[in-house]
């Protein structure tokens, strides 16, 4: 059970970096884009703990994912209308539930073999690098659908 959550990593990874970045194009916000970025990171990585525990105690990964691609579709929503931070701090929530939903799909998949993990984890650097590459808003949707027909 690698794959299908490896190519979600690299599609929501894509989807969050490159929603962020349009955003800033679109909205721009005080503090400017690093301020916006340092918000999706702090929701996105610092609270995967927190996300960890909620997850350990609804315990249904089905409803983990859901709740992830719930967060991404309604970030990606308000990319037009709302402020920039509090979009990417719902996108980073949507990806913390993600990584955490992965992670543990993962590792209790492979018999918690590290390599598994390795690969799941190195394809958010692929998603990242495409949306660096090529920030747009068709990337974000394409991205976006990928992710909800995945889940």
């Amino acid at each position: 059970m690698t794959i299908l959550p490896t190519i979600l990593h690299a599609l929501v990874d894509c989807l969050c970096v490159a929603a962020v970045t349009v955003l800033y194009g679109v909205a721009g916000a005080p503090g400017g884009f690093l301020g916006v970025v340092l918000c999706y990171n702090v929701a996105a990585f610092l609270s995967q703990p927190f996300t960890g525990l909620v997850c350990d105690h609804v315990g249904r990964a089905d409803l983990q994912l859901l709740v992830s691609a719930l967060l991404l579709c309604v970030g990606v929503a308000l990319l037009p209308w709302a402020n920039a931070y509090v979009v990417a701090a719902t996108l980073g929530l949507g990806n913390s539930l993600f990584h955490v939903w992965g992670g543990r799909v993962v590792a209790l998949g492979s018999g918690n073999d590290m390599r598994h993990l390795g690969v799941f984890v190195s394809a958010g650097a692929l998603g990242l690098g495409c949306a660096a590459v090529w920030p747009s808003v068709q990337l974000v949707v394409g991205c976006l659908v990928g992710v909800c027909v995945g889940c």
